[in-house]
């Protein structure tokens, strides 16, 4: 075992399989080791498929093999595949019928791989149960609820603000970076103002500004309309992200102040796309085609290729102020560069020309 776990660390995964294939007997520990080398190396398909062999084999799996797993799942992005659920399903079943019992090292896994393939009823279930025992008063189980909802998205943005308020008010678990993040996030999606003056409280007693939390505070007070507190967390800021300099201007755009927007565009020391699209479509937005175009312009002479979203924009402008000598001068960009026209792009077009 020392062996295959060796190998493994150096990125001789292959290695390691030929040590386990040499051996004569193997334990659950040796399959447990075999199947997190396999993981920790992203083979996270050929790690699913040792583990069903290993059944087959008629070695049963532990809670080490499911939290192997749970880790596999949770890093796993193509929510289109099914066989990574299956680890899901198999930790339910096995705690239901009392041949597992998970812990709060367990536990952070399985929110983590449910909020990753969007596994809404099993992530109600489980936090059921653990609201039933207590488990989740403990402050990494606590923080992977709250996170596990804020990865199901906007339509459960409610229930992590539920889970934010439990921890502060009827329990000693302390929200983290992360999951102050996240209920920023619920707290801007839902316009709760007051609840993120709170947080913004407690992140200064407890937590400390980190850049990551300095442009979720950024974006909540911009989102809902604070300005001025907005710009003083900025400029307070020692170190800012292209996401940080974006959400700014964002808001400056989306309240009208298109020269203060501008001004802060111009000082940004890095411009990505984002950030060229949003200034462009608050001038789209304000009707200031001209200005728009004059950016996009500047924009091509710093090579940044364009997205659907700036064309859209774009073509929009000329649509709402009837410019089609610019809207033309658009479409040939796109001829000539080679850009397909999409379906939100191809209905831009039209109502353009119309």
């Amino acid at each position: 075992m020392p062996m295959i776990a060796t190998y493994s660390r150096c990125n001789r995964v292959g290695d390691s399989f030929k040590v386990f294939n040499g051996m004569k007997e193997r334990d659950i520990v040796s399959w447990n080791t075999m199947v997190s080398a396999l993981v920790q190396n992203g083979l996270d398909n050929e790690a699913l498929m040792l583990v069903y062999e290993m059944q087959k084999l008629g070695v049963s799996i532990d809670d080490i093999t499911i939290t192997i797993l749970l880790s596999a799942a949770s890093n796993f992005r193509d929510r289109e595949i099914g066989q990574f659920k299956q680890p899901l399903y198999l930790f339910n079943e096995l705690r239901i019928s009392g041949l597992l019992y998970p812990d709060n090292y367990t536990y952070p896994y399985v929110f983590k791989a449910t909020g990753e393939l969007n596994m809404v009823k099993e992530g109600e279930k489980i936090h059921a149960y653990v609201s039933k025992f207590g488990v989740w008063f403990d402050k990494y189980v606590g923080n992977s609820v709250m996170d596990m909802y804020g990865l199901f998205g906007c339509g459960r943005y409610d229930d992590g603000v539920m889970v934010y308020k439990k921890m502060r008010e009827e329990s000693d678990v302390k929200p983290d970076e992360a999951t102050v993040v996240s209920t920023l996030s619920a707290c801007t999606a839902l316009k709760k103002l007051e609840l993120g003056k709170e947080i913004h409280r407690y992140i200064v007693e407890e937590v400390g500004f980190r850049v990551i939390i300095g442009n979720a505070l950024v974006d909540m007070y911009c989102k809902c309309g604070c300005l001025m507190v907005a710009r003083q967390i900025f400029d307070d800021m020692p170190m800012k992200n292209v996401i940080c300099w974006t959400s700014m201007v964002s808001g400056y755009v989306n309240s009208g102040q298109l020269d203060e927007a501008r001004e802060l565009f111009e000082r940004s020391p890095i411009r990505d796309l984002v950030l060229w699209t949003t200034m462009i479509n608050g001038y789209v937005q304000f009707n200031r085609v001209d200005d728009a175009m004059d950016l996009f312009r500047s924009m091509q002479m710093q090579r940044i290729k364009p997205d659907k979203y700036t064309l859209v924009a774009l073509l929009t402008g000329c649509a709402q102020v009837g410019a089609l000598q610019q809207g033309e001068w658009i479409h040939d960009y796109m001829k000539e560069n080679g850009i397909a026209v999409t379906a939100v792009v191809g209905t831009a077009l039209i109502e353009m020309y119309a």
